[in-house]
């Protein structure tokens, strides 16, 4: 979370957005979330406290992989 942090804010304060840089971190967060929606999820899911938690966490992501692939 933290490189993806550094690297949005880069990419954000550049007067120019490095289009291999954006599609790298594109790529990161797309592997990150795919381990969360495979491993993570499930889990919460299970657990009654956590069930809303994981699903404002696949919406998130739905909207995030929508960004990033008119980015790519």
């Amino acid at each position: 979370h933290d490189e993806a942090k550094e690297t949005f804010e880069k990419l954000f304060n550049a007067e120019e957005i490095d289009k291999a840089e954006a599609e790298m971190l594109c790529k990161k967060l797309l592997l990150h979330m795919e381990m969360e929606e495979s491993f993570l999820y499930p889990r919460l899911e299970q657990l009654k406290d956590a069930e809303e938690i994981s699903e404002e966490a696949e919406l998130e992501h739905t909207e995030a992989k929508k960004i990033m692939k008119d980015l790519m």
